[in-house]
């Protein structure tokens, strides 16, 4: 029996988030993992969605979106948040989206889960 090594498949990320130091810190830390990169990050619904678009003109596979429920800090930055993983799953239905929330509110995250 003779085994092969293979390089695992590098799993492609998006970090969508308001907060830039935050984001380029959450970025950095997830990048000390040989099989993770961070491809795109944006800062904005809209920025997150046309970023989305110009990837998917060019590659095939894009493995997890991570979406700050948190954009703006604020009611209508949640619910911006919301629409944008609304948005996003209509587009894109097997795109995976790992939401986070520094609000401790249960309704939010029921709300995000039902939303994609």
């Amino acid at each position: 029996t003779r085994m092969t090594s293979q390089t695992p498949a590098r799993l492609n990320l998006m970090i969508i988030d308001d907060d830039l130091a935050f984001r380029q810190g959450l970025a950095n830390c997830l990048q000390q993992f040989p099989d993770l990169e961070v491809v795109l990050e944006a800062d904005s619904r809209s920025e997150a969605l046309q970023f989305l678009k110009s990837w998917f003109e060019s590659h095939t596979t894009l493995d997890v979106v991570i979406l700050s429920l948190d954009l703006g800090q604020s009611v209508a930055g949640t619910q911006g948040a919301i629409a944008l993983c609304q948005a996003v799953r209509s587009r894109y239905p097997t795109l995976p989206i790992l939401a986070m929330s520094q609000i401790p509110d249960p309704n939010l995250l029921s709300t995000a889960y039902q939303a994609g």
